[in-house]
Protein backbone atom coordinates (compact mmCIF):
# COMPACT_ATOMS: atom_id res chain seq x y z
CA UNK A 1 0.00 0.00 0.00
CA UNK A 2 2.43 2.70 0.91
CA UNK A 3 4.44 1.90 -2.35
CA UNK A 4 1.13 2.18 -4.34
CA UNK A 5 0.23 5.61 -2.73
CA UNK A 6 3.77 6.96 -3.52
CA UNK A 7 3.08 6.23 -7.12
CA UNK A 8 0.00 8.02 -6.90
CA UNK A 9 1.50 11.00 -5.12
CA UNK A 10 4.47 11.40 -7.44
CA UNK A 11 1.88 11.07 -10.58
CA UNK A 12 -0.43 13.89 -8.80
CA UNK A 13 2.42 15.84 -7.90
CA UNK A 14 3.97 15.98 -11.77
CA UNK A 15 -0.01 16.76 -12.87
CA UNK A 16 -0.08 19.75 -10.33
CA UNK A 17 3.56 21.49 -11.46
CA UNK A 18 2.22 20.29 -15.36
CA UNK A 19 -0.52 22.60 -14.57
CA UNK A 20 1.64 25.37 -12.66
CA UNK A 21 4.19 25.32 -15.39
CA UNK A 22 1.38 26.08 -18.16
CA UNK A 23 -0.09 29.08 -15.57
CA UNK A 24 3.17 30.42 -15.09
CA UNK A 25 3.42 33.00 -17.75
CA UNK A 26 0.24 33.93 -17.50
CA UNK A 27 -0.06 34.59 -13.99
CA UNK A 28 3.52 36.36 -14.48
CA UNK A 29 2.78 38.58 -17.58
CA UNK A 30 -0.48 39.53 -15.39
CA UNK A 31 1.70 39.89 -12.25
CA UNK A 32 4.15 42.36 -14.15
CA UNK A 33 2.35 44.15 -15.99
CA UNK A 34 -1.12 44.46 -14.49
CA UNK A 35 -2.25 47.70 -16.60
CA UNK A 36 -1.11 45.27 -20.12
CA UNK A 37 -5.23 45.11 -20.66
CA UNK A 38 -5.96 48.86 -20.24
CA UNK A 39 -2.78 49.92 -22.34
CA UNK A 40 -3.58 47.49 -25.20
CA UNK A 41 -7.19 48.93 -25.07
CA UNK A 42 -5.80 52.58 -25.59
CA UNK A 43 -3.40 51.88 -27.89
CA UNK A 44 -6.47 50.38 -29.90
CA UNK A 45 -8.45 53.42 -28.92
CA UNK A 46 -5.55 55.81 -30.30
CA UNK A 47 -4.97 53.87 -33.65
CA UNK A 48 -8.90 54.56 -34.30
CA UNK A 49 -8.85 57.78 -33.63
CA UNK A 50 -5.50 58.51 -35.34
CA UNK A 51 -7.40 56.59 -38.53
CA UNK A 52 -10.48 58.93 -38.36
CA UNK A 53 -8.06 61.94 -38.79
CA UNK A 54 -6.69 60.33 -41.52
CA UNK A 55 -9.46 59.67 -43.44
CA UNK A 56 -11.22 62.92 -42.64
CA UNK A 57 -7.71 64.69 -43.95
CA UNK A 58 -7.74 62.70 -47.30
CA UNK A 59 -11.67 63.45 -47.69
CA UNK A 60 -10.87 66.90 -47.40
CA UNK A 61 -7.87 66.86 -49.89
CA UNK A 62 -9.99 65.11 -52.38
CA UNK A 63 -13.07 68.15 -51.97
CA UNK A 64 -10.23 70.71 -52.48
CA UNK A 65 -8.70 68.77 -55.97
CA UNK A 66 -11.96 68.19 -57.49
CA UNK A 67 -12.64 72.14 -57.06
CA UNK A 68 -9.75 73.07 -58.46
CA UNK A 69 -10.50 70.65 -61.50
CA UNK A 70 -14.00 72.39 -61.32
CA UNK A 71 -11.80 76.00 -61.86
CA UNK A 72 -9.60 74.48 -64.25
CA UNK A 73 -12.12 73.55 -66.46
CA UNK A 74 -14.03 76.82 -66.42
CA UNK A 75 -10.65 78.23 -67.56
CA UNK A 76 -9.99 75.67 -70.36
CA UNK A 77 -13.64 75.85 -71.56
CA UNK A 78 -13.96 80.07 -71.41
CA UNK A 79 -10.34 80.06 -73.59
CA UNK A 80 -11.47 77.59 -76.19
CA UNK A 81 -14.17 79.84 -76.28
CA UNK A 82 -12.09 82.70 -77.15
CA UNK A 83 -9.89 80.81 -79.62
CA UNK A 84 -12.90 79.82 -81.17
CA UNK A 85 -14.23 83.73 -81.45
CA UNK A 86 -10.77 84.76 -82.38
CA UNK A 87 -10.71 82.02 -85.52
CA UNK A 88 -14.18 83.48 -86.22
CA UNK A 89 -13.41 87.14 -86.59
CA UNK A 90 -10.29 85.56 -88.55
CA UNK A 91 -12.33 83.96 -90.91
CA UNK A 92 -14.83 87.34 -91.51
CA UNK A 93 -11.58 89.37 -92.19
CA UNK A 94 -10.87 87.49 -94.95
CA UNK A 95 -14.27 86.66 -96.29
CA UNK A 96 -15.10 90.43 -96.22
CA UNK A 97 -11.57 91.54 -97.59
CA UNK A 98 -12.24 88.52 -100.66
CA UNK A 99 -16.16 89.54 -101.24
CA UNK A 100 -15.25 93.71 -101.68
CA UNK A 101 -12.29 92.32 -103.97
CA UNK A 102 -14.95 89.93 -106.22
CA UNK A 103 -17.29 93.25 -106.30
CA UNK A 104 -14.72 95.53 -107.12
CA UNK A 105 -13.15 92.97 -110.20
CA UNK A 106 -17.20 92.77 -111.46
CA UNK A 107 -17.38 96.68 -111.30
CA UNK A 108 -14.86 97.33 -113.07
CA UNK A 109 -15.81 94.14 -115.68
CA UNK A 110 -19.22 95.41 -116.21
CA UNK A 111 -17.74 99.25 -116.58
CA UNK A 112 -16.36 99.63 -120.48
CA UNK A 113 -12.88 100.91 -121.12
CA UNK A 114 -11.52 103.32 -123.85
CA UNK A 115 -8.48 101.98 -123.32
CA UNK A 116 -6.26 98.74 -122.98
CA UNK A 117 -5.09 99.26 -119.90
CA UNK A 118 -7.97 99.27 -117.05
CA UNK A 119 -7.35 101.03 -113.57
CA UNK A 120 -8.32 98.21 -110.49
CA UNK A 121 -10.06 101.46 -109.01
CA UNK A 122 -11.50 104.22 -111.15
CA UNK A 123 -10.29 107.89 -110.44
CA UNK A 124 -13.21 109.89 -108.30
CA UNK A 125 -14.67 112.38 -110.05
CA UNK A 126 -15.07 115.71 -108.22
CA UNK A 127 -18.59 114.98 -107.55
CA UNK A 128 -17.87 112.09 -106.28
CA UNK A 129 -14.50 113.48 -104.00
CA UNK A 130 -16.57 116.26 -102.60
CA UNK A 131 -15.27 119.99 -102.42
CA UNK A 132 -13.38 119.80 -99.12
CA UNK A 133 -11.49 116.88 -100.63
CA UNK A 134 -8.08 117.42 -101.32
CA UNK A 135 -7.36 115.86 -104.27
CA UNK A 136 -6.75 116.77 -107.70
CA UNK A 137 -9.81 117.88 -110.89
CA UNK A 138 -7.55 116.02 -113.31
CA UNK A 139 -7.90 112.08 -113.53
CA UNK A 140 -4.64 110.36 -111.79
CA UNK A 141 -1.74 109.99 -114.39
CA UNK A 142 -0.77 106.64 -116.18
CA UNK A 143 2.14 106.79 -113.36
CA UNK A 144 0.09 107.27 -110.25
CA UNK A 145 -2.48 104.18 -111.76
CA UNK A 146 0.53 101.97 -112.14
CA UNK A 147 1.84 102.59 -108.67
CA UNK A 148 -1.74 102.05 -106.82
CA UNK A 149 -2.51 99.08 -109.20
CA UNK A 150 1.33 97.74 -108.33
CA UNK A 151 -0.11 98.08 -104.48
CA UNK A 152 -3.17 97.03 -104.93
CA UNK A 153 -1.53 93.41 -106.34
CA UNK A 154 0.42 93.56 -103.60
CA UNK A 155 -3.25 92.62 -101.19
CA UNK A 156 -4.90 90.66 -104.40
CA UNK A 157 -1.57 88.47 -103.68
CA UNK A 158 -2.22 88.41 -99.59
CA UNK A 159 1.69 90.18 -99.42
CA UNK A 160 -0.22 92.17 -96.80
CA UNK A 161 3.26 93.52 -94.52
CA UNK A 162 4.00 94.88 -98.81
CA UNK A 163 1.30 95.93 -99.48
CA UNK A 164 0.99 98.58 -96.64
CA UNK A 165 4.62 99.64 -97.42
CA UNK A 166 3.33 100.05 -101.05
CA UNK A 167 0.50 102.43 -99.79
CA UNK A 168 2.50 104.59 -97.77
CA UNK A 169 4.50 105.38 -100.87
CA UNK A 170 1.81 106.18 -102.97
CA UNK A 171 0.04 108.76 -100.41
CA UNK A 172 3.56 110.28 -99.91
CA UNK A 173 3.98 110.31 -103.40
CA UNK A 174 0.73 111.34 -104.30
CA UNK A 175 -1.04 112.77 -101.16
CA UNK A 176 -3.48 115.11 -103.81
CA UNK A 177 -4.04 111.99 -105.90
CA UNK A 178 -7.49 111.12 -107.53
CA UNK A 179 -6.59 107.98 -105.76
CA UNK A 180 -5.69 108.41 -102.42
CA UNK A 181 -9.06 108.23 -100.50
CA UNK A 182 -8.91 104.59 -101.99
CA UNK A 183 -5.31 104.08 -100.75
CA UNK A 184 -6.16 105.21 -97.37
CA UNK A 185 -9.15 102.84 -97.49
CA UNK A 186 -7.14 99.51 -98.57
CA UNK A 187 -4.67 100.76 -96.24
CA UNK A 188 -7.32 100.37 -93.51
CA UNK A 189 -8.32 97.20 -94.61
CA UNK A 190 -4.82 95.43 -94.36
CA UNK A 191 -4.53 96.72 -90.96
CA UNK A 192 -7.53 95.19 -89.79
CA UNK A 193 -6.68 91.87 -91.59
CA UNK A 194 -3.19 91.92 -89.80
CA UNK A 195 -4.65 92.97 -87.38
CA UNK A 196 -3.01 96.00 -86.14
CA UNK A 197 -6.14 97.44 -84.77
CA UNK A 198 -5.26 101.08 -84.17
CA UNK A 199 -3.79 101.68 -87.83
CA UNK A 200 -6.74 100.45 -88.97
CA UNK A 201 -8.83 103.17 -87.14
CA UNK A 202 -6.95 106.15 -87.83
CA UNK A 203 -6.67 105.23 -92.00
CA UNK A 204 -10.54 104.96 -92.14
CA UNK A 205 -11.26 108.22 -90.45
CA UNK A 206 -9.04 109.68 -92.61
CA UNK A 207 -11.18 108.36 -94.94
CA UNK A 208 -14.27 109.67 -93.58
CA UNK A 209 -13.09 112.96 -92.52
CA UNK A 210 -11.29 114.50 -95.82
CA UNK A 211 -13.56 111.90 -98.18
CA UNK A 212 -16.82 112.33 -96.71
CA UNK A 213 -18.73 111.97 -100.38
CA UNK A 214 -16.39 109.60 -101.79
CA UNK A 215 -17.60 106.41 -102.95
CA UNK A 216 -15.38 104.55 -100.23
CA UNK A 217 -16.84 106.68 -97.67
CA UNK A 218 -19.58 104.38 -96.51
CA UNK A 219 -17.44 101.14 -96.69
CA UNK A 220 -14.97 103.51 -94.50
CA UNK A 221 -17.57 104.32 -91.88
CA UNK A 222 -18.85 101.08 -91.04
CA UNK A 223 -15.12 99.31 -91.26
CA UNK A 224 -14.82 102.14 -87.92
CA UNK A 225 -17.36 100.66 -86.43
CA UNK A 226 -16.67 97.25 -86.69
CA UNK A 227 -12.84 98.38 -85.33
CA UNK A 228 -13.72 100.03 -82.73
CA UNK A 229 -15.59 96.76 -82.18
CA UNK A 230 -12.75 94.90 -82.13
CA UNK A 231 -11.06 96.87 -80.42
CA UNK A 232 -13.37 97.06 -76.93
CA UNK A 233 -15.30 100.45 -77.27
CA UNK A 234 -18.59 98.85 -77.89
CA UNK A 235 -20.01 102.44 -77.79
CA UNK A 236 -17.88 103.91 -80.02
CA UNK A 237 -19.10 101.04 -82.48
CA UNK A 238 -22.62 101.59 -82.25
CA UNK A 239 -21.96 105.40 -82.77
CA UNK A 240 -20.51 104.42 -86.12
CA UNK A 241 -22.57 102.47 -87.14
CA UNK A 242 -25.43 103.63 -86.85
CA UNK A 243 -23.79 107.06 -88.42
CA UNK A 244 -23.51 104.69 -91.46
CA UNK A 245 -27.12 103.88 -91.41
CA UNK A 246 -28.46 107.43 -91.06
CA UNK A 247 -25.93 108.97 -93.37
CA UNK A 248 -25.81 106.27 -96.62
CA UNK A 249 -29.21 104.29 -96.08
CA UNK A 250 -29.78 103.07 -99.23
CA UNK A 251 -25.58 101.54 -99.28
CA UNK A 252 -24.87 98.00 -98.93
CA UNK A 253 -22.50 99.05 -96.06
CA UNK A 254 -25.87 100.33 -94.24
CA UNK A 255 -27.32 96.46 -94.61
CA UNK A 256 -23.78 95.47 -93.17
CA UNK A 257 -23.86 97.90 -90.43
CA UNK A 258 -27.76 96.54 -89.39
CA UNK A 259 -26.46 92.80 -89.25
CA UNK A 260 -23.35 93.76 -87.11
CA UNK A 261 -25.79 95.66 -84.68
CA UNK A 262 -27.30 92.84 -83.95
CA UNK A 263 -24.73 90.96 -82.73
CA UNK A 264 -23.05 93.87 -80.14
Amino acid sequence: MPVIFLRISVRAMAVLCTVIAISLPTLSYSATNPQAAPVLQASQNSSASGGSDVSSDLYFLVQQLQQEIRELRGKVEELQYQVEQSRKQERDRYVDLDRRIQQLRKDLDAKPSSSPEVSVVPAPTSAEVGGDAPTSSAPPSQAETGEYNAAYDLIKQRKYDEAVTALHTFINDHPDSGLAANAYYWLGEVYLVLPKLEQARQSFIIVVGKYPQHRKAPDALYKLGVTYDRLGEKDEARKYLQQTIDRYPQSSSANLARDYLKQI
